[in-house]
């Protein structure tokens, strides 16, 4: 679909051009993006140790069959910090967030999502640049939620289940019961999970329908190809 590269050489992730504004060892990682169901499978064909363990439970997230996404005391917190908070707020450090070398580092790199994967702090074509990113974010997100639901329905998900799980990216709960610590109960659960037991292959599974995908247009719709369209003709004329 992008046939070109735009390089970012001012917004240097692994040397921070931002500290002392974000902490050295937080930067601007103090946020928990959605990993779709098909890219958690990915990192699992790859036995990729933070995603199995955060598959185990953690405090900052919530494992959906739609992928994985921040918990609601996450999204709480999130939602009621400052702007000062951004880059500053430990409590708000990103799950996937790892260290190597003495450097804060990001364990999912490789499929990390739209959020991170186009958020540039210094874009060298300034306000443009920004505009370009965020038009970028806004069509690898359709992607990427468009991807997740052809897999869940394909792996036989009806569309009001699949429209409940979209709704828990809102913070939406429907009524599941669900405890302080990011646990459903075993009914509230088995309805969520559409009967699948075994997370691990059913994300597998999810990453083997992604990779098997050739009709790209079908996916994209007519909406997702004016995204693609405008973001082509803008990186033409500020990257080209």
């Amino acid at each position: 679909m992008l046939n070109w590269i735009a390089d970012e050489p001012l917004s240097t992730c692994f040397n921070c051009a931002e500290v002392p504004k974000y902490k050295v060892d937080l930067k601007c990682c103090t946020f928990q993006p959605f990993l779709p169901n098909y890219a958690v499978g990915k990192l699992l064909q790859e036995k990729n140790a933070t995603i199995q363990s955060i598959l185990g439970g953690h405090d900052n997230t919530l494992v959906l069959p739609i992928g994985i996404i921040p918990s609601f005391n996450y999204q709480n917190k999130f939602r009621g910090k400052k702007d000062s908070d951004f880059g500053q707020r430990k409590d708000l450090l990103c799950s996937y967030v790892g260290e190597q070398n003495g450097q804060l580092s990001c364990n999912i790199w490789k499929y990390r999502g739209a959020v991170c994967s186009n958020f540039f702090c210094k874009p060298q074509k300034g306000e443009a640049g920004k505009e370009f990113w965020a038009q970028l974010e806004n069509l690898q997100s359709y992607v990427e939620m468009s991807l997740a639901q052809e897999a869940l329905t394909h792996l036989d998900f009806s569309p009001r289940q699949v429209s409940t799980l979209v709704g828990f990216l809102e913070g939406d709960t429907a009524y599941f019961d669900l405890n302080e610590h990011n646990q459903f109960s075993a009914a509230s659960a088995k309805k969520i999970w559409n009967g699948y037991t075994d997370t691990n292959k059913f994300f597998l599974d999810c990453a083997d329908f992604v990779d098997a995908i050739s009709d790209w247009e079908e996916i994209l719709g007519e909406a997702g190809q004016q995204l693609l369209d405008q973001v082509n003709l803008d990186w033409k004329n500020l990257y080209a």
